[in-house]
């Protein structure tokens, strides 16, 4: 009996774009930092005009909604203590969340307009939760500005709200879960094509991303472990790419194999490569990001689901939630199943 089954998710509601996203000018722009609740739960940071109105262009928004992370239509009140900006020009690039699915989607998608040139000496702007330095510890991060020739050290962030004269908003080239313009698949694409120029043609078994390794994420399995060796067993090869450069991570999905896993930011990496992998992911939630990303790439990917309801411990481990399958050996069998008719 199979444990897992074929399903579309529903994609009425999201948009591929061709025309690229506006670039605005702004002058006398306040700037408000990112407070202790962070992006999610503080309603003030954003960049806003001098009566305190959100420039919605640098708005951080997800959905068909269009739903604000935080920020605020119109800022309650105007500090009265706002710092003059060190420079008199700043081209806003966002948020800035270190996460790698997160980092992708809403950081690197404002930067779409240098795919074609790199921009020495031009001074950005992010908001961010967090020091700068932080970037140190998440090399994707650094290897993606690397290869679009950006030096961390053109970026910033206030801590205090800050007068800017004139601003240069792009706005982003993805939104969660709603649209994504074709300026993206450009950028991740240029970035792809300098970090993993080759492709791997020689034939190789499907490969499986395994999460047992990952210190922080969205989703993990309770029991992937006998999932992995069961897998294994079968021929299947057992990946994990919180082990792999980014490099390794964007030839792999740039190479002729069946790739399968968990959905997650880790297919996202498809957006980098050219569409010769084939994939394949159980699907525990919405994958917005990901139907938008395989349109985009022109990646096939096939989705399964559970055919009975699976547990969910929430919290209290490295990953937001954690499923436990109760027949590893069949949902192993089953995706090599998939796999093998995945032509």
């Amino acid at each position: 009996m199979l444990t897992l089954e074929p399903f579309d998710p529903p994609s009425a509601h999201l948009h591929v774009l061709d025309p690229d996203p506006a670039i605005k000018e702004h002058e006398n722009v306040l700037y408000m930092p990112v407070g202790a609740a962070g992006l999610d739960g503080d309603p003030s940071w954003g960049v806003y005009d001098r009566t305190g109105r959100l420039l919605l262009s640098g708005a951080y928004r997800r959905g068909p909604d269009r739903a604000l992370v935080g920020q605020s239509r119109v800022l309650a009140a105007l500090p009265t203590d706002a710092d003059p900006a060190p420079a008199g020009h700043y081209v806003y690039a966002g948020p800035l969340i270190l996460q790698y699915g997160h980092f992708l989607l809403a950081t690197l998608a404002r930067l779409w307009p240098y795919a074609a040139a790199p921009a020495p000496g031009t001074r950005f702007l992010w908001h961010a939760a967090h020091d700068l330095s932080a970037l140190d510890a998440h090399p994707f991060a650094i290897q993606m500005l690397d290869a679009l020739g950006f030096a961390p050290s053109q970026f910033t962030r206030f801590t205090r709200p800050t007068r800017i004269k004139r601003l240069t908003v792009i706005a982003p080239a993805f939104e969660e879960n709603h649209f994504a313009y074709q300026a993206f698949q450009r950028l991740c694409r240029t970035i792809g094509s300098r970090l993993a120029p080759a492709t791997d043609n020689r034939p190789r078994p499907p490969a499986y991303l395994a999460r047992t390794q990952m210190t922080w994420g969205v989703k993990g399995i309770a029991n992937e472990g006998p999932i992995c060796g069961a897998l294994a067993a079968l021929g299947v090869e057992i990946i994990h790419p919180a082990r792999l450069g980014l490099a390794d991570q964007v030839a792999l999905f740039g190479s002729d194999r069946v790739i399968l896993g968990l959905t997650g930011s880790a297919f996202h990496t498809a957006i980098f490569a050219p569409p010769r992998s084939r994939l394949i992911g159980i699907e525990l939630y919405s994958s917005d990001n990901q139907l938008l990303i395989n349109r985009l790439a022109g990646a096939r990917m096939q989705f399964l689901r559970p055919r009975t309801p699976v547990e969910e411990v929430f919290g209290g481990s490295a990953f937001s939630v954690v499923v436990g399958f109760p027949d590893p050996v069949g949902i192993a069998r089953d995706l090599l199943r998939a796999a093998q008719a995945f032509a």
